[in-house]
């Protein structure tokens, strides 16, 4: 099995050469600063992917809207029954629309909303995502900028919601809450060879109004991650499909026979209720996870600490990352010559000195 798991794994390492440090988690030091969250976050851009065809042949190429629309979340008439999605759909809607260099949509987007900002400090730039009002929009992001103890982060989120609230809008200092930008026309970004094209439009969202959406319960070390200070929570009961990370096993069970039954009947899978759907304001609940969290946070810090330190000894400005086998050792290799570049040479020089 674990021969097996490893040979799938096989094409992470293709592009690496030397191996430039292993070693196991548990031998990770934490930082000795203290980690809890910081209010004082600092919004770099946003930006919406404009759905186009992703047909080779279509001729379309993918593109953004700046600073982007995002979803104003309307509590629906309750309860309110849905109906199982038989479609599919990618969750990272980054890789299947870049291939390659998939942050490049992110700076062409601060190229319009924070041009100025340079990246010589920032240690991490980390990706934690798990769509829209608008017909030809789909997945709002947001890039922030924060410290976790004494690594410099840059955290790019995909953004469920945002709350209808004037007087927490005005309380961001970027842009002062709303802000129309310039009709769909208006093209922008940076050129460079397969560049993510940039179309000016929506209207800048603080903060303090984006808001996450989850099923009956939360997850804390991503409301802490993105900052959240909304958590929009649904209760539901299930009628044969949904989440069952919170069922029991007989629920699983009994949600297994259902389908099952639905199938025999002709019945398109089954469906989950919704009774309530109420914004919660979470800054206490992101506390807490602080307090309890805290060695991990620190650990984690250390280990990007350490993995900068370790890159500073060798040749080159790539490297791989990869777990052996699942609890086993963490290898850090030096990337080969093949190994394409985090972003492109003209993204690099205008955000880094």
């Amino acid at each position: 099995m674990l021969k097996d798991w490893n040979k799938a794994r096989k094409w992470q390492t293709q592009n690496a050469n030397a191996l430039i440090k292993a070693f196991k988690a548990s031998s990770v030091e934490p930082c000795v600063e203290e980690i809890y969250i910081n209010r004082s976050i600092e919004v770099l851009c946003t930006y919406e992917w404009k759905r186009t065809s992703l047909e080779k042949d279509s001729g379309e190429k993918p593109a953004i809207y700046v600073p982007g629309f995002g979803n104003r979340f309307s509590a629906p008439s309750l309860p309110h029954r849905m109906k199982e999605d038989t479609g599919t759909a990618w969750q990272d809607q980054h890789l299947y629309r870049v291939f390659q260099q998939q942050f490049e949509p992110l700076f062409q987007a601060m190229s319009v909303m924070n041009p100025g900002v340079r990246f010589n400090d920032v240690n991490v730039v980390i990706d934690f995502t798990e769509a829209t009002g608008k017909a030809d929009t789909d997945g709002y992001h947001r890039a922030i900028w924060y410290a976790l103890g004494p690594i410099t982060l840059v955290v790019r989120l995909e953004v469920d919601a945002f709350l209808d609230d004037e007087k927490r809008e005005a309380t961001d200092d970027l842009f002062h809450g709303y802000k129309t930008v310039s009709g769909p026309n208006h093209r922008a970004g940076i050129r460079h060879e397969n560049a993510t094209s940039v179309v000016l439009g929506g209207c800048y969202v603080s903060h303090a109004a984006v808001a996450e959406l989850k099923v009956n319960r939360g997850s804390d070390e991503q409301l802490w991650a993105g900052h959240y200070r909304n958590n929009i929570v649904a209760d539901r009961t299930t009628g044969g499909f949904g989440p069952t990370e919170d069922l029991t096993r007989k629920e699983r069970k009994e949600r297994g026979e259902l389908i099952a039954k639905n199938k025999a009947e002709g019945k398109k899978g089954g469906y989950m209720t919704i009774h309530s759907a109420k914004p919660k304001d979470v800054r206490k609940e992101c506390l807490e996870w602080d307090r309890h969290n805290g060695g991990s946070l620190q650990k984690l810090a250390g280990l990007f600490s350490g993995l900068i330190d370790a890159m500073k000894q060798v040749e080159g400005d790539k490297a791989m990352l990869r777990e052996e086998s699942r609890g086993g050792e963490l290898k850090l290799y030096q990337g080969g010559e093949d190994m394409v570049d985090a972003l492109p040479e003209e993204i690099v020089n205008i955000f880094w000195d």
